[in-house]
């Protein structure tokens, strides 16, 4: 329960969360350090990458999924390196999923090729559930390499009175 609320409380500017965030991310349980890269990425705040990126090459493959996760609602364009060699190592099916995903959330520079690669090859070997998983992750990476649809969003504040 305890560990839940931190999570739910991610979103939160309340002044003492860091200090709770911080304290479960140095807990020697991993399940503790899982709920807090999970609070670090719904934080909004990117005062937690440092933290996220080092957990990128956990030996715990939950910690490892989380900051993935993290990095991605961050949109932490300093783990996009570390994912795209992942995704070449990476065997079980699930992680390679995490990575593909988190990489549709970053975007950036060799993510869309990467992807469209990954896609032809399932195409190819008429793996229908890989190819419509990686459609998706690259409709994804659409929506995530637009970000001018967010420009009405930008306020600037009006010189002329």
């Amino acid at each position: 329960v305890r560990r839940r609320s931190l999570e739910a409380l991610g979103t939160s500017s309340r002044p003492e969360l860091p200090a709770l965030i911080e304290a479960a991310y140095h807990q020697d349980d991993p399940e503790w350090v899982v709920s807090a890269l999970f609070a670090m990425g719904r934080s909004g705040d990117t005062r937690w990458s440092k933290q996220i990126l080092s957990k990128l090459n956990h030996p715990n493959q939950s910690i490892r999924t989380e900051a993935m996760q993290a990095a991605a609602e961050l949109g932490l364009q300093a783990a996009r390196p570390a994912l795209l060699d992942q995704l070449e190592d990476e065997e079980d099916p699930l992680v390679r999923h995490e990575i593909i995903w988190a990489l549709s959330q970053i975007g950036g520079a060799g993510v869309r090729e990467r992807l469209e690669e990954l896609a032809d090859a399932a195409d190819a070997e008429a793996d229908d559930e890989e190819t419509e998983f990686l459609e998706e992750a690259l409709d994804n990476l659409a929506f995530t390499e637009d970000s001018s649809l967010f420009d009405m969003f930008d306020f600037e504040a009006d010189d002329e009175t």
